[in-house]
């Protein structure tokens, strides 16, 4: 599922942007815009922790 959502999230977060702006509502760009800024750390948190683990792991030996 995670994946999937990693996946997907550009293309998500464009569509989301986008709308708003077709539609011509500015006030529903800027929540749209800060929905998808809020959704960056579940989408790639994961990623991060994974790379600082393996970082600390490495000057640990």
């Amino acid at each position: 599922m995670w994946d999937l959502f990693r996946r997907y999230y550009p293309l998500v977060a464009a569509i989301l942007l986008l709308a708003p702006l077709a539609l011509g509502d500015p006030d529903l760009f800027i929540l749209a815009m800060a929905a998808a800024i809020a959704l960056v750390p579940c989408a790639y948190g994961p990623d991060v922790d994974e790379i600082a683990k393996r970082t600390f792991e490495r000057d640990e030996r």
